[in-house]
């Protein structure tokens, strides 16, 4: 596991709005390994755990992915 890094307010606040609109996004992130990851989904909920903050993206099949945000590298 490493260590979290806390994201900017104004990075938080643009994942807030994208859940409010509820697009549909291409989301690059790190994994644990720091391998590099694409997928595509509609970003549904933000939520902290152990001081750590993630986003919730239900997928194109209907299944959830859990993405810590300092791992989020791009969206478009």
């Amino acid at each position: 596991m490493t260590t979290y890094h806390p994201i900017s307010c104004d990075r938080h606040s643009r994942y807030e709005l994208l859940v409010m609109h509820g697009t549909r996004h291409q989301w690059h992130y790190q994994d644990a390994q720091g391998l590099e990851n694409i997928t595509h989904g509609v970003a549904i909920d933000l939520i902290t755990h152990h001081k750590e903050e993630f986003i919730l993206i239900q997928k194109d099949d209907h299944s959830t992915v859990t993405i810590r945000l300092d791992r989020i590298t791009r969206y478009q």
